[in-house]
This record gives structure tokens, C-alpha cells and sequence, in this order.
């Protein structure tokens, strides 16, 4: 993309934080639809312009349906100061395609054709911008995690982008896409190509993504969103989609199913189940840290 905007190359490095390049960064617009924001936290100690190795990693970490993209960013910042890693929390506002849209995103495609909102690129576009602010940032393959609502982004970011993934975890999402043609997006894979301009969903780069989290906790069992699924059209929550096939499971039982879906097609996926705790994000970020401290490579500066 071409550039006018300053970054860690252009800006002294010990004007960075001054200039708003490193500690918490926060919420800027992204360029190719300003309707959504991102905020980022980048550990000075460890960022490199021209790092003598490998670039730092990137966490992307969404949260659900209250939009607490600050808090997304602040619950990963010790992680990112031990590890050095760069932390990015989007932010998708409601009402974005239509009065009433409060989960287009967690669907990646959202509004009618031809003006849908394609919530996946509309993340490519942000980590473009992350490459050329941030050089020294790994933006080619990154961490996703997301939960609950940013659970469902993740998921289905992961059928859809798998190649731009290190690492990807699903925590508790209300809805699940099943790996089943048989039946229509987003519950299955049939009319994937309808949503996404002739986009597939290709089970061995799924298999080739080499860590992949499946978070719930086990007394996550309530019924999705109160039964609102059930009394209200999708349609007229502002998402362009089909009822879903039969009653929606509750997250546990959808979350156990994907990893046995996952198991059968040969994509390697480590459930972690957490006792004690229903649908609570502050409750099963420990688990998400732990993952994430293990798998993500350490890139702290010498």
C-alpha cells in the first residue's frame, strides 16, 4: 500500500513514545474503512526496527459482543513485555450495517451484496498498516484469539485466511461453523464462496496451522444469547444470513464438537476445558495467557 504515514523508520527511536509508536497506542482508524479502530500495545524494550533475527510477533486478540477491545490489548500486556510481542485489539462497532447489527463481524461478511463488509479484510488491511508503521512486527503469520463473539470471528477466520495464522484460539463462541458442504454458511461450509467472492475452505492449510486452542469453560452451558436466535430473524439483527439448522447448542457442547470435527480431518487442536466457569472472559483469560506463553516464540531484545 502506498505510505504517508510515519513509522518507527522515519521517527527517532527516542521519540517513539512521544510520537505514540510504542507503550499502549492508542485507537486509530483504520485506512481502508475508518469505521473501525484498532489499538495496540508495542514493548519498547523489545522492538526493533531491523531486529538481527526474526521480527517480533503479533497477538491479535478479539473480544465479544461488549466490544472491550481496550481490555483485549491491557490483559496481554505483561505477556507482551515478558515475551516481546506486539499486542493489536480491533475494534468493530455495532450498527455498523444496519440500526440494528450487533454481530455482522463475528460472521466476517456482513450487509447485502454488493456493498457487504468484509470484516476479515478489513483486519488484512490493519496488519498492512501494522508493516508499514512497525517494520520490525511479524505481520505475515500472526496469533488470532478471540472469545465468545471474537471466538466466532477466530473460528472463522481460520477457515478463511488459515495462511496468515501462527497460531489461532476459539474461546467460547456462541456460534460454530461445522465442516460440513451440506449445510449453508455460516452453520456450514455450503455457499462459503457466495459470502467471500469465490472464497474456499481448505482442509490441509487447516491442518497445517501448528497451534490451535479450543477454549470453554465446562459449566458453559447456558442457551446462546438467552434464545434471541430463536424469537428474532437474523435478518433483522442486521446479518444477511439463514436460520440456523435446529436449536443452537450451548458453547461447551459446540465447542466439544468442533474438536472431534477438527480430530477427524486431521487438524491438530488441544481442548482445554476449565472447571468451575461459565461464560466469563476475565475467568478464562489465564488460560489463554498459558497458551500463548508456550507457543509463541519469545523475542525479547538483548
Amino acid at each position: 500500500m502506498a505510505s504517508t504515514m510515519l513509522g518507527t523508520s522515519d521517527v527517532p527511536e527516542n521519540y517513539w513514545k512521544a510520537a505514540r509508536l510504542t507503550g499502549k497506542i492508542p485507537f486509530s482508524a483504520c485506512q481502508a474503512d475508518p469505521r473501525i479502530s484498532y489499538c495496540m500495545y508495542i514493548p519498547q524494550a523489545h522492538y526493533q526496527v531491523h531486529p538481527a533475527g526474526k521480527n517480533m510477533p503479533l497477538v491479535v486478540n478479539i473480544r465479544g459482543s461488549l466490544r472491550r477491545a481496550e481490555t483485549c490489548r491491557d490483559s496481554l500486556i505483561d505477556l507482551a513485555d515478558s515475551k516481546g510481542v506486539a499486542i493489536l485489539a480491533p475494534l468493530f462497532p455495532g450498527v455498523i450495517d444496519g440500526p440494528n447489527d450487533s454481530h455482522g463481524y463475528k460472521f466476517l461478511s456482513a450487509g447485502s451484496a454488493p456493498s457487504r463488509t468484509r470484516y476479515d479484510l478489513i483486519l488484512l488491511s490493519i496488519l498492512d498498516e501494522v508493516a508499514v508503521r512497525w517494520p520490525g512486527i511479524e505481520v505475515s503469520k500472526v496469533f488470532l484469539a478471540g472469545y465468545s463473539g471474537g471466538g466466532q470471528f477466530a473460528l472463522r477466520f481460520f477457515y478463511l485466511h488459515p495462511e496468515k495464522l501462527a497460531g489461532v484460539s476459539i474461546g467460547a463462541p456462541g456460534t460454530v461453523t461445522r465442516l460440513d458442504g451440506r449445510i449453508a454458511w455460516p452453520w456450514g461450509l455450503d455457499g462459503v464462496e457466495k459470502y467471500f467472492a469465490g472464497g474456499t475452505v481448505d482442509f490441509k492449510t487447516l491442518a497445517a496451522v501448528p497451534h490451535v486452542q479450543l477454549l470453554v469453560g465446562d459449566d458453559d452451558v447456558a442457551e446462546v444469547n438467552e434464545g434471541l436466535w430463536r424469537v428474532m430473524p437474523a435478518s433483522t439483527m442486521g446479518v444477511e444470513i439463514p436460520l440456523p439448522p435446529g436449536n443452537l447448542s450451548n458453547r461447551l457442547d459446540a465447542v466439544s464438537a468442533l474438536h472431534g470435527e477438527f480430530e477427524a480431518i486431521g487438524i491438530r487442536s488441544e481442548l482445554v476445558v476449565v472447571p468451575g466457569v461459565a461464560h466469563s472472559s476475565d475467568k478464562i483469560a489465564p488460560d489463554l495467557i498459558r497458551w500463548l506463553e508456550r507457543v509463541v516464540p519469545e523475542q525479547v531484545a538483548t
